[in-house]
């Protein structure tokens, strides 16, 4: 192989590894980050099954909150309430959506993988205001299956588009990862 062919393959390699390692500190590998906020209006807390997570209101947080180490217990084919609440920078619309993984194909495209949690206006992050919505574990699910949830939040109510869990659709908001155990392993 020649110089040139070889520098060109090591160069390549290097330019793999360091966009692997920006990702993962974006969102763990292999799921996709989230580009497009400029300004973080963070999620301030979520409680589904055996999370309850209180984050800070700060708008210095991350954009993205990796709190896949903090698991939900949940059965297959049970419904679950699902709250969250957040800061929404003054006198303004936020939106909350939730992605599963239901398929463990590691992205958020599946067609049952999508939920609108609603909406919240003029919110400190700390004052209760909330969304809620009630998400069905799918019946098929194995037990011992680990589910990758998504939570992101953005300004305004449209679905981004692509909706596809990786897309802000905003400027500002905020998105964070947990992980979902379905049964026993």
């Amino acid at each position: 192989m020649n110089k040139n062919v070889n520098n060109f393959l090591i160069s390549g390699i290097a330019m793999i590894w360091v966009m692997i390692i920006g990702v993962s500190v974006k969102a763990q590998a292999p799921y996709c980050a989230i580009s497009g906020y400029s300004y973080v209006e963070p999620i301030t807390k979520v409680v589904f099954a055996d999370i309850n997570n209180a984050s800070s209101a700060a708008t210095s947080s991350a954009a993205f909150e990796d709190f896949t180490t903090i698991i939900g217990n949940v059965e297959a084919g049970q419904t679950y309430s699902l709250e969250v609440e957040g800061y929404t920078g003054g006198n303004w619309t936020n939106s909350f959506r939730a992605y599963f993984d239901w398929d463990g194909n590691n992205n958020f495209t599946g067609t049952d993988e999508y939920i609108l949690i609603g909406n919240i206006t003029n919110s400190t992050g700390l004052d209760g205001i909330k969304a809620t919505v009630n998400v069905t574990i799918p019946a098929g699910i194995p037990n011992g299956t680990q589910v990758r949830m998504r939570i992101v939040k953005k300004f305004l109510e449209g679905d981004p588009s692509p909706n596809d869990g990786c897309t802000s659709g905003s400027s500002f908001g905020q998105y964070e990862d947990y992980t979902l155990q379905v049964g026993t392993a």
